[in-house]
């Protein structure tokens, strides 16, 4: 609604940036990254988990057998959380 030319400008701008990240990068980039990255994208370094106070878990434990030492059961969509 302003008459200035280089504020419309800017605000067309922005506006192209919010659309490009919603849809491009949120959407389809960073699923994609995941994915090609795998497991080396939940990756902590020691220096991290210091500074965060959590307990690293040993590069030769995978997610599935780290606590109980059996494969956990896959979620489905109708499965309960609590259950």
């Amino acid at each position: 609604m302003a008459p200035d030319l280089t504020v419309k400008m800017m605000a067309t701008g922005m506006a192209a940036g919010v659309l490009i990240d919603a849809v491009i990068v949120r959407t389809l980039l960073t699923p994609a990254l995941v994915v090609l990255f795998g497991r080396a994208n939940w990756y902590l370094p020691r220096w991290a988990a210091v500074l965060l106070r959590v307990k690293p878990v040993p590069a030769a434990a995978s997610s599935d057998d780290a606590v109980s030492g059996e494969p956990r059961e896959p979620v489905t969509s109708g499965s309960s959380w609590h259950a």
